[in-house]
């Protein structure tokens, strides 16, 4: 009778655990549809050339967390078809040790923020292994967020790669409160969640799907997954993959490599009219042609990025961070896009060092990263970088950020050259570039009537070689020194005009440097559009 019962409780137990697949299932097929709808409607709005910095912000954040409720409905829907038996593992040779890195990397904004030490450390630079890197980024990502859940604020997660006989064994463990003895049997099973106190007091409670989900991918690879408390406090979660290829099925093998398994990018068409439509929107700033500089250590991923920006841009490019830094202080640039995870300097190292150079930290950077973390986004990097895509990525949301970055800065520029009331600091984005601005600017102040004052004495002043100086206030400004020097000039006429009627205009011309009248009033006309005479008549200040 005793084992009939259990028999049937086990039944019932199965029962409602299928009917809550059932329903997860089809409720999540039944937000998918208006989910792609809008997420089709927010990326052909951050398409568009014209939006303001502000709104594409506001909608950049409504993408990223729609994106993230897709993320989240895909992880229920891969959990129904791993329980169907329906899951495909389609494994290639890849390097864990990188793989487990750019996935660490992800979290450590976040790490940062909670002020969490996230370590990552492995024996050899290089274990290859066949793994699904698509199933199993999911594995490390779930295991990551689990222990951020349960880690207090100032606590500790390593990740840590061992290799023990033929086996790969990727750990992690943090030194939050660890797991009841109780659980240890149930944290993997379904629905099943943990309660401690510390998670469901601090933290959002999850679905109870993740760690089964991790469990049944880990054993799709053949490989295996436990958990352990650690005698010093908190837990550890050790994942244990075979080496070789001799357990995956000849159908569960590619060759393809990591980068194109995840796909770069989606199978987007950029048609003529889009390009054309980007082209303008740079013509009507300037004609001339933006450069930008594509740093990327894979080669067949480096020639579609040409290939994708060659009719827009002059295009530069380099191989991994290093090539990348010093093509940037050698070149003009207008933007760089960059991968994150390259031999020799990351995209990150690289990013941080052009932000800290007063030669390059005026120029954008967008960063471009296989994988982000489910729960949490790189926002705001540290290294000042100016945006960033996640691959996979839509080819024309990358071409519209990257112009709306440049245009942006172009137009800033165009209103300081030409906006009477425009302070030089519109230019300026951050604080190097802020102090290299006050400094010209001062330097031009004191040298008003000197019309001797050129190029190579405002570079000495500068304490600058003339071509480094030349670039930069280019760069910030998109004016020549010489251009520089009679925009500051003409913005100071504006005062002596409106506020000095005693002083003839032949006279202010020759106090501010100019070398004749009729030039001063000839480069007047071109930046404002109207004589001297006409603005001191409009603008006279009556006492």
């Amino acid at each position: 009778v005793s084992l009939d019962y259990e028999k049937k409780e086990k039944e019932q137990i199965e029962w409602l655990n299928q009917s809550k697949l059932r329903f997860f299932t089809n409720i999540s097929h039944e937000f998918r549809t208006p989910l792609t709808l809008i997420i089709s409607q927010i990326e052909s709005l951050l398409q568009s050339t014209s939006l303001q910095n502000s709104l594409y912000n506001r909608m950049l954040s409504i993408h990223k967390n729609a994106q993230r409720m897709g993320k989240l409905i895909n992880e229920l829907l891969d959990f129904r078809k791993q329980e169907q038996g329906f899951l495909q593992i389609k494994a290639s040779h890849q390097d864990i040790i990188k793989f487990t890195n750019e996935i660490v990397l992800t979290f450590k904004e976040y790490a940062d923020h909670r002020q969490i030490s996230l370590l990552y450390r492995f024996e050899e630079p290089i274990i290859d292994i066949w793994f699904d890197t698509n199933q199993m980024e999911k594995v490390f990502y779930n295991l990551l967020s689990n222990s951020f859940k349960f880690t207090p604020d100032g606590g500790e997660i390593i990740v840590s790669i061992e290799v023990r006989n033929s086996l790969v064994n990727v750990i992690v463990s943090d030194n939050g409160p660890g797991i009841d003895q109780k659980d240890f049997d149930k944290i993997f099973d379904r629905f099943y969640q943990v309660e401690n106190g510390y998670s469901n007091n601090k933290h959002t409670v999850g679905t109870g799907i993740g760690l089964a989900l991790v469990k049944g991918i880990v054993e799709s690879h053949h490989g295996t997954i436990h958990t352990e408390n650690k005698t010093e406090g908190g837990s550890r979660f050790i994942v244990c993959l075979q080496m070789g290829e001799d357990h995956f099925m000849e159908e569960q093998k590619t060759a393809i490599n990591q980068l194109t398994t995840t796909k770069l990018m989606t199978d987007s068409e950029i048609d003529d009219a889009f390009v054309k439509e980007v082209i303008e929107s740079q013509k009507l700033i300037t004609d001339k042609k933006y450069s930008i500089l594509l740093v990327e250590d894979n080669p067949e991923i480096l020639d579609l990025l040409v290939q994708i920006f060659n009719p827009i841009y002059q295009v530069i490019t380099a191989v991994n961070g290093n090539d990348g830094l010093e093509k940037a202080k050698n070149n003009q640039l207008d933007i760089i896009v960059s991968d994150v995870m390259m031999p020799e300097m990351s995209g990150i190292e690289m990013c941080s060092k052009l932000k800290m150079n007063l030669e390059t930290c005026h120029i954008p950077v967008v960063l471009l990263t296989a994988r982000t973390a489910i729960e949490y986004t790189i926002e705001g990097f540290r290294t000042g970088a100016d945006d960033y895509l996640t691959k996979p990525f839509d080819t024309r949301l990358l071409i519209a950020r990257c112009n709306n970055l440049v245009n942006n800065r172009k137009q800033l520029q165009a209103k300081f050259s030409k906006q009477a009331d425009s302070d030089v600091n519109i230019v300026a984005t951050n604080s190097l570039d802020q102090k290299f601005l006050t400094r010209a600017v001062s330097i031009v102040e004191k040298t008003l009537d000197d019309s001797n004052f050129d190029v190579n004495l405002f570079a000495s002043e500068m304490m600058m070689g003339r071509t480094a100086f030349f670039q930069k206030l280019k760069g910030i400004t998109g004016q020549t020194p010489n251009e520089f020097i009679t925009t500051i000039r003409l913005k100071k006429s504006l005062i002596l005009l409106t506020d000095n009627s005693n002083i003839s205009i032949t006279d202010i011309g020759y106090q501010l440097g100019f070398s004749s009248p009729s030039y001063f009033t000839k480069c007047f006309r071109e930046v404002f559009g109207v004589t001297p005479v006409k603005y001191r008549k409009d603008n006279q200040v009556i006492n």
